[in-house]
């Protein structure tokens, strides 16, 4: 009689709620429901944390309010992958963090960051982020700090194939 369908259907509001490695709360943001299974895919416009454009020396790109995320977690994945696309609707990039599997009860997606990212450039370059501070750090056990990095090798992979959600890359170049 009664459905559970409503939780995953798209096109209500949920909330995306980024989690430390042991729990604490950090960032969250309401988000379009694309599509709930495995994976769990929400549409949102950036929003500044502060309200202005967010400049990322690192990869020399910068955030601005308005660009269009299209936002892909997993249940079964070490990692969740953050398309981006500028106000005219181009690929800016791909920022993936390197996080335990995410978690959906219907109403909020949560997931734990492990410190380590990677960004994908539109042309298939990539820079691997945070390295030091993830081996400095004294918080992931070594089970924990082995599936970081397989998942840094299989979002490259994947990447290079221009699989899914990298298919902007499929033939690229």
């Amino acid at each position: 009689m009664g459905s559970e369908r409503p939780l995953t259907e798209p096109g209500r509001q949920v909330r995306v709620q980024k989690l430390t490695y042991d729990g604490k709360p950090g960032y969250s943001y309401s988000a379009e429901l694309l599509e709930a299974n495995t994976r769990i895919v929400v549409r949102a416009p950036f929003q500044s944390p502060h309200g202005r454009p967010v400049f990322l020396p690192d990869l020399g790109i910068t955030l601005e309010e308005g660009e269009l995320w299209v936002e892909y977690y997993y249940r079964d994945r070490w990692y969740n992958v953050l398309k981006i696309f500028d106000r005219a609707g181009q690929l800016k990039g791909y920022y993936c963090n390197i996080c335990m599997p995410a978690e959906f009860d219907g109403q909020v997606i949560a997931w734990r960051d492990l410190t380590l990212d990677v960004y994908i450039f539109p042309d298939g370059t990539h820079r691997v982020l945070d390295e030091a501070e993830f081996e400095a750090s004294d918080l992931y056990p070594p089970d924990i700090r082995a599936k970081a990095r397989e998942a840094v090798t299989e979002l490259l992979d994947l990447a290079a194939r221009g699989e899914s959600p990298f298919d902007e890359l499929k033939g690229g170049g």
